[in-house]
């Protein structure tokens, strides 16, 4: 009697296993399938999306991104994204880097314009500004996302056209829809972050090129002790990744004043920049440069200098986003 009551236990323990484990493997099943769909690679051959290699010429980063986002009511307005390296600890007013650590200057609310918003994609930590601005049937987008990347700092910055869905009929109006609330850049964004790769060699160039330019007088001198000095540079010829380089340099000497930046000197001009091709190393003392002249001979000295369109480039140069960018990197320093 024991026996059969043994048997009958032991046959409801295997059936109620057997339940369980048809019960729990579809549930597991799905929530594996879910995670793979949550972290889909957008440069994978299952993915379906065509992709394209981009090499920013200005810092000599390269990345994949998207030809397109397959979508039918979102559209690319500036794609594939600009990318932006932020040397040092240096930032923006909206972000910056310290220990490596990405920060978020503010916050917004949901009534600002402009948005800067705090995000973790895929445990990436994000700072991201988006600005809104609307037109006839249409929101355009311009974004910019900020993350640290082999303990650079660097922005991607893009813009997207939204639909406004009410103004299709109602078929469409119901599609449309569905595709801007299921939509999301942020994937997008993720694996273009996971795919940068960088040219040490621009790097090194450009830190070499901001130190001549610091030892020469023509560019940079110093007036106080405590003063910090600080060079930047724009290239005019951004296409070209060879010597001679034709750039904006803009320097000055910077100190702290009751809280405010102040600037004791500076300067800021076109210069052409001379260096042998064939070294593969940066020695200050090979660099050479040429500038134009002041007052009546500037003009000449230009048109002599910078050849074809650069004079042009020169003689309409705005100086407005170089002088807030020195700022920004100064006020970084004296802090």
């Amino acid at each position: 009697m024991k026996l059969n009551k043994q048997k009958g236990n032991s046959l409801l323990l295997t059936f109620s296993i057997l339940i369980l484990f048809i019960v729990l493997v579809p549930v597991f099943y799905f929530y594996v399938d879910q995670d793979e769909k949550s972290n889909k690679n957008y440069f994978s051959k299952e993915s379906g999306f065509k992709y394209m290699h981009k090499t920013d010429l200005e810092t000599d980063i390269s990345f994949k991104c998207p030809k397109d986002l397959k979508t039918k009511y979102i559209f690319t307005q500036k794609w594939p994204p600009d990318i932006e390296l932020i040397r040092g600890d240096q930032g923006y007013e909206w972000v910056s880097m310290k220990k490596n650590e990405i920060k978020c200057a503010r916050k917004s609310s949901k009534e600002d314009l402009v948005k800067i918003i705090q995000k973790t994609i895929a445990g990436h930590k994000y700072c991201v500004k988006e600005t809104s601005e609307g037109a006839a049937g249409s929101i355009y987008k311009s974004y910019a996302y900020s993350t640290v990347v082999n303990e650079r700092l660097i922005i991607l910055e893009f813009a997207l056209q939204y639909p406004q869905c009410q103004n299709y009929n109602k078929a469409q109006r119901s599609e449309c829809e569905k595709e801007v609330a299921d939509f999301s850049i942020e994937p997008v964004v993720e694996d273009i972050v996971k795919s940068i790769s960088f040219n040490n060699r621009s790097f090194q160039l450009r830190k070499a090129l901001e130190r001549y330019l610091l030892s020469q007088r023509e560019f940079s001198w110093q007036t106080s002790k405590e003063g910090e000095r600080v060079c930047i540079f724009e290239k005019l010829d951004k296409d070209n990744k060879l010597f001679p380089y034709y750039i904006w340099v803009r320097c000055g000497e910077f100190i702290l004043e009751n809280g405010k930046l102040k600037e004791l000197s500076g300067a800021s001009l076109p210069a052409k920049i001379e260096y042998p091709n064939e070294l593969s190393y940066f020695n200050l003392e090979k660099f050479e440069h040429k500038i134009p002249r002041d007052g009546s001979l500037y003009v000449k000295d230009v048109e002599r200098i910078f050849p074809g369109d650069l004079s042009e480039k020169v003689f309409n140069f705005n100086k407005a986003g170089i002088n807030k960018k020195i700022e920004e990197v100064a006020e970084e320093r004296l802090k």
